[in-house]
């Protein structure tokens, strides 16, 4: 059984509203990938599998992408929300390294940067409570496979999200008191 504030003790985060973590948080990113540049989901690989797949044939278009990098504000708001609720608000900024593969790589990489500056395609990332910050330079960075050079072009995304966590402080409702007042005599001296 997890901790209370009436027990004492670390206390965990309430399941509901969680952010978006681990491969939650690249689905989400494969599938904002895939609708900006029109390459098909199964081709917008993660960056790190545990079993790492086949790559794609030679001449195929393809992405992978991956979180390097969490950067969080040093201190989050602690917010009292009522009864039985206290609420920590943070901001983090992620750093995604997306890399295009295949013939039209350069086309792609620069379809997928240019689209994330019109606004209707932001608001996906604005309703997962996320903003665009910046898209790097593109980095050419092709790579050897197989005694043949694949085309590769990689790009750094960078975004800012709210994270909310809520946990389960119980208020104090009531409390007894006694106060008692104490009387303090001070005399003052006049000098002429």
């Amino acid at each position: 059984m997890a901790n209370t504030s009436a027990t004492g003790g670390p206390l965990l985060p309430s399941a509901s509203p969680a952010p978006l973590e681990d491969t939650a948080l690249e689905d989400f990113f494969q599938k904002l990938v895939s609708t900006l540049t029109g390459i098909a989901g199964q081709y917008v690989r993660p960056r790190w599998q545990p079993e790492p797949g086949n790559i794609p044939q030679f001449g195929t278009d393809w992405a992978s992408l991956g979180v390097v990098g969490t950067d969080k504000d040093t201190y989050g708001a602690e917010i009292h929300l009522g009864v039985g609720k206290d609420v920590i608000r943070r901001h983090e900024e992620l750093e995604l390294l997306l890399s295009f593969y295949g013939p039209n790589c350069g086309k792609l990489i620069s379809q997928f940067s240019d689209g994330l500056l019109l606004a209707q395609n932001r608001e996906v990332l604005q309703l997962a409570g996320m903003g665009l910050v910046s898209c790097s330079k593109i980095v050419t960075a092709h790579e050897l496979v197989k005694e043949r050079w694949l085309r590769r072009l990689d790009i750094r995304l960078y975004v800012r999200r709210q994270v909310v966590r809520e946990y389960a402080v119980l208020n104090l409702e009531s409390a007894e008191v006694a106060l008692e007042c104490m009387q303090i005599q001070t005399s003052i001296e006049v000098v002429p």
